[in-house]
């Protein structure tokens, strides 16, 4: 099953974000058996070498890797489909300009402008999957975050934009473009979820967000939240060593 099907289904993919530059991260989240896992390269220290990596240690496992590029550089996409990243998430989608502009960048002429060189890439098995361009776009999820003021205001022309598979709101930047970042208690950004919501059901879409307050990932997978991304992993560690920690302080009575 492909992650573009484990969108359609009936229950929501729980994926977790891979933040620390550990490739073991990765592959612990495969062996519990997360639907996909997030490599980061937006705000973490990962590279292309771990990107590899972690498509090589997830290859023929049930949990999909999706790439969250650094942004729109055109250049740095067409290496990251390159490497075999076939579920790509792209931050600041604002326009239908731009996501017209990034389906291009990520489809081969004539229906788009991304570079040719199967003969030698990881994506094609160094040229050995000899169909490889004729299939490449037709396996591509291509996953546009909406998380400003403008992508509120354009979500239904990102959302229908042809190529586009799936939405997901970046709740931190969309919070602060309404005003204050990290207030998902106000009723603004509530109705800011529930817009672009509307907008990628309305267009047949995925939608996806992260769990935060008022935004449970128990309340998202009711309301048919198709991708779900939990913590990172960087949050998840750090938390279980302030609670060892504080165990530890407290039985010692220091």
């Amino acid at each position: 099953m492909t992650f573009k099907e484990k969108l359609q289904r009936a229950h929501p993919a729980f994926g977790i974000w891979i933040s620390d530059g550990w490739i073991t991260s990765v592959e612990m989240a495969g062996d519990l058996g997360y639907d996909f896992v997030l490599v980061d390269l937006e705000h973490s220290p990962h590279g292309l070498d771990t990107v590899t990596q972690a498509l090589r240690v997830l290859k023929g496992g049930k949990t999909d890797c999706v790439v969250r590029a650094t942004g729109q550089d055109p250049l740095f996409i067409k290496r990251l489909l390159d490497l075999g990243v076939t579920n790509l998430m792209v931050p600041m989608v604002e326009t239908g300009e731009q996501a017209r502009d990034l389906v291009a960048e990520c489809r081969y002429p004539p229906a788009g402008r991304r570079g040719c060189a199967s003969a030698v890439v990881r994506a094609s098995g160094y040229g050995l999957i000899s169909d490889y361009v004729a299939r490449a776009d037709a396996g591509l999820c291509l996953i546009a975050q909406i998380e400003s003021a403008s992508g509120l205001e354009h979500a239904g022309e990102i959302a229908g934009t042809d190529g586009i598979d799936a939405i997901f709101v970046g709740p931190s930047d969309l919070s602060g473009a309404l005003g204050q970042i990290g207030a998902f208690d106000r009723p603004e950004f509530a109705d800011a979820v529930t817009r672009i919501e509307a907008a990628t059901r309305s267009a047949r879409k995925a939608f996806g967000l992260m769990p935060v307050p008022g935004f449970e990932a128990e309340s998202l997978a009711s309301r048919g939240v198709n991708m779900i991304a939990g913590p990172s992993d960087v949050v998840l560690l750090r938390d279980a060593m302030c609670k060892q920690l504080q165990t530890w302080i407290a039985e010692s009575g220091t």
